[in-house]
């Protein structure tokens, strides 16, 4: 009977053992300092800002006076874009630490192709039960953001200060999350040509340069009725349906352009610049 217990308690020290051993790898391998990529409260971001090792960077910050979003403290961002950006980097999750025997050829790639990002949030210095003192600025994060893996779900990406790269992924999506880091600020910026409501329109006319029998010029009287010309000479039109006038009205509150033309050449640039246009709009708000 003794010896049967001895045999049991040494089996369940030898099982504490081997569980204390394998928790403690676990845990030392998912250190938070080392794999916390996620941002814990988006709403406390201020900027964030991005470098690639072409020399090329973006940062975008909150415009405090004005509200949005500001690339490169200059032009407006790209809202829908941005607060995508953040829904994202709020769910990153860690899938395992890189293998040990390929973290080598990992750094070595992330060495010349990572894009570095920085994380900057309104942070206490003290956080006392709830109670935050001392609310300032500071660089809550710097990770790197490297290729993806062979399966093109998972991205490398090292923490700052760490030597342990880790496979990085989004929860619930079938993808990697590498194609959100990207450092050209044009693909920031806002595509907003107009968001007018109707009370802040005046007049909107088109001129139909081939065809200008079917030019026309709508004008909001600012008393809930609308008047409505058209032709080469813009002639009032007394009856019209005035539902279509107002839905073509109500739709400038959101005219947005696809992308920017970055990558046509001088020489297409000016000749699109020097052709006969289709139509000019022009908006009076």
């Amino acid at each position: 009977m003794k010896k049967n217990f001895r045999l049991l308690l040494i089996s369940l020290v030898l099982i504490v053992l081997a569980m204390w051993v394998y928790f403690g790898r676990n845990s030392s391998a998912f250190n938070k300092s080392e794999s916390q990529f996620a941002i814990d409260d988006t709403t406390t971001v201020t900027r964030f800002f991005m470098a690639d090792k072409r020399g090329q960077s973006v940062l975008i910050s909150r415009d405090s006076i004005n509200g949005g979003w500001l690339v490169n403290r200059t032009n407006k961002g790209h809202k829908m874009i941005i607060e995508s950006f953040l829904g994202v980097a709020s769910q990153l999750a860690v899938e395992c630490p890189v293998a040990e025997k390929a973290a080598a050829n990992t750094l070595k790639n992330m060495a010349a192709n990572a894009i570095k990002v920085e994380i900057y949030q309104m942070k206490p210095l003290i956080d006392w039960f709830g109670l935050n003192l001392f609310l300032k600025e500071r660089l809550t994060k710097t990770f790197y953001v490297g290729d993806v893996t062979s399966d093109n779900i998972g991205t490398y990406m090292l923490m700052e200060g760490s030597s342990m790269p880790f496979v990085v992924y989004l929860p619930g999506f079938r993808g990697f999350v590498q194609a959100r880091y990207y450092t050209n600020p044009i693909d920031w910026r806002d595509h907003t040509i107009f968001a007018l409501q109707l009370d802040q329109l005046k007049s909107v006319k088109m001129i139909y340069h081939g065809t200008p029998e079917q030019s026309f010029s709508i004008v909001n009287n600012g008393n809930r009725t609308l008047s409505l010309s058209g032709g080469p000479n813009f002639t009032p039109v007394a009856s019209f349906d005035t539902l279509k006038a107002l839905a073509y009205l109500t739709a400038f509150n959101s005219v947005n352009f696809e992308a920017f033309l970055n990558d046509i050449d001088q020489h297409k640039r000016d000749s699109i610049v020097g052709s006969q246009p289709f139509f000019t709009l022009s908006v009076i708000d």
